[in-house]
C-alpha cells in the first residue's frame, strides 16, 4: 500500500473511532434524552395551551349570554388582573410572544436571556393568555406558543449542558419553530418560520437540532389533539372565471393586513407612555373598550376569532 493511502485509511479508521465513540458516549445520549424531552414537552403544551385557550373562549361567550352588562365588567376586571398578575409574578411575560423571542437571539448575556426565557416565563404565558382570553380579550395563542417553545428548550439546553453555540440560537430557534409546528399541527411551517422570520438564514450547525425539535413536537400534539386541520375543512371550489379575483383578494388581504400590523405597532407606541405612567387606568379603559366592541358587533370580536 502506498503512503498515501496508508495515511486516509489512518484518518478514515480514527474518524470512524471518534463516531463510534461519540454514539456509544453516555453523556450524548443523556444529551439526546434530554433534548428529546424537551421538544415533546414543547409539544404536549401547546396541545394544553390550545385546550385551555379553546375553554377560557367558551366560557367568557357563556357568562356574556347569560345578561348585556356582564362583559362590561368581565373584561376590565380580566385585564386588570392580568396586569396586577403581570407586574406582581411574571415580569418578562409581555407582548405577543415572538418579538420577545427574536430579540433573545440577538442577546449575549445569559441573564439577560434569563429574563425573557424561564420555566417562570413559560407558565405566566400561559396563564395569562388564557386569563386575557377569558376576559374577552382579542388575542391568539401562536405568538405566546412561540415564547412557551422557546422558554422550554432554552431551560432544557441550560440542564443538559449543550453546546454554547446551540445555546445561543439553535435551542431558541428549535423551541420557537416546535410552538409554531405544534400550535397550528403544522411541522413543516414551524421549519420555515424559524428560517424566514426568527434567524433570517438557515444555519447547518442547527438545522438539524431544530427539524428533530419540530417533528417531535409536532406528534406530540397531534398525539394529543388528534389529527386536526387548523381552519377546518371546505368543499368550495374556484371556477375558472374566477381566478382573476385570486389576484385582487390576495392584494386587498395584503394591504389590509399590512395596515392592520401598522396600526397596531404605532397604536402600541403611542399607549406604551401612557401604561407606564397609568397602568390600571389603561388596562381599565381597554378592558372597557374591548366590552363594547363586542357589544357593538354582537359578540363576533370577543376572543381569538378563529371560530
Amino acid at each position: 500500500m502506498s503512503p498515501f493511502l496508508l495515511r486516509q485509511s489512518r484518518r478514515v479508521m480514527r474518524v470512524l473511532g471518534r463516531s463510534r465513540r461519540q454514539i456509544l458516549s453516555l453523556q450524548n445520549w443523556k444529551t439526546r434524552i434530554v433534548f428529546w424531552g424537551g421538544a415533546i414537552a414543547t409539544g404536549a403544551t401547546a396541545a394544553l395551551f390550545a385546550s385551555s385557550a379553546t375553554l377560557a373562549n367558551d366560557l367568557f361567550h357563556r357568562v356574556a349570554a347569560v345578561a348585556p352588562w356582564l362583559p362590561y365588567l368581565v373584561s376590565p376586571l380580566g385585564l386588570l388582573a392580568a396586569l396586577w398578575a403581570t407586574r406582581r409574578f411574571f415580569a418578562g411575560a409581555e407582548g405577543s410572544g415572538i418579538p420577545q423571542t427574536i430579540a433573545v437571539l440577538g442577546y449575549t448575556d445569559w441573564q439577560r436571556r434569563a429574563r425573557l426565557l424561564s420555566p417562570r416565563i413559560a407558565i405566566g404565558k400561559l396563564l395569562l393568555t388564557t386569563l386575557g382570553l377569558g376576559a374577552g380579550a382579542s388575542i391568539g395563542r401562536e405568538g405566546p406558543s412561540v415564547h412557551v417553545g422557546a422558554s422550554i428548550m432554552y431551560g432544557v439546553g441550560r440542564l443538559a449542558r449543550f453546546p454554547r453555540h446551540d445555546m445561543e440560537r439553535g435551542l431558541i430557534l428549535a423551541g420557537g419553530a416546535a410552538g409554531v409546528a405544534a400550535a397550528f399541527n403544522t411541522p413543516i411551517a414551524g421549519i420555515i418560520f424559524a428560517i424566514e422570520e426568527m434567524s433570517r438564514s438557515f444555519e447547518e450547525r442547527t438545522s438539524g437540532t431544530m427539524i428533530i425539535a419540530v417533528i417531535l413536537a409536532g406528534m406530540t400534539a397531534l398525539a394529543i389533539k388528534g389529527n386536526y386541520t387548523y381552519f377546518g375543512t371546505t368543499q368550495a371550489a374556484i371556477a375558472a372565471s374566477a381566478w382573476p379575483m385570486v389576484l385582487v383578494y390576495g392584494i386587498l388581504g395584503g394591504l389590509f393586513g399590512g395596515l392592520f400590523s401598522a396600526t397596531l405597532i404605532a397604536g402600541t407606541r403611542k399607549i406604551a407612555p401612557l401604561l407606564t405612567r397609568y397602568p390600571y387606568r389603561v388596562a381599565l379603559v381597554c378592558g372597557l373598550a374591548i366590552a363594547l366592541l363586542g357589544t357593538l358587533s354582537g359578540y363576533t370580536t370577543f376572543g381569538t376569532g378563529y371560530d
